[in-house]
């Protein structure tokens, strides 16, 4: 799913990771265990094509979706916590959203238009798992 091949990167003097290859197979759950400013973040941006690297090779496998969740997310100003929670690379949480936007609208048209595909995607579960995670950290 993924191969990493002898990646490189430095800050100035400052050698991040040196040489460092491996890969990642489908179903595999991986951690990335170090301590603060060892590169952690800095490989994942590399990983996603964010930053560059200094030298070595990445290598995804043909028409894989990547996503991350950021140390420190960039939340809207505006709108609900449940909408900050949907992540835009789902595609049930989105349409989620897009019911409990219509919902809070009274927007019936869209509502009944979403109310197929909610149904067919089990979206129902995904908004009430949503709302019972928040509801258990106290959050409304």
């Amino acid at each position: 799913m993924l191969q990493v091949e002898q990646l490189t990167k430095s800050f100035g003097d400052r050698v991040l990771f040196s040489d460092i290859s491996f890969s990642i197979e489908r179903g595999q759950k991986v951690g990335l265990i170090a301590p603060n400013g060892t590169g952690k973040s800095t490989l994942m941006r590399i990983l996603l094509g964010r930053e560059p690297q200094d030298s070595g090779t990445i290598s995804y496998e043909r028409d894989i979706k990547q996503a991350f969740l950021p140390q420190l997310p960039d939340l809207p100003e505006t709108g609900t916590i449940l909408e900050a929670c949907f992540s835009p690379y789902d595609p049930v949480a989105q349409l989620t959203l897009a019911w409990e936007i219509a919902v809070e609208a009274g927007d019936s048209q869209t509502m009944e238009r979403l109310l197929p595909e909610m149904e067919a995607k089990g979206a129902w579960h995904y908004e009430q798992r949503a709302k019972e995670i928040l509801g258990a950290l106290g959050i409304h």
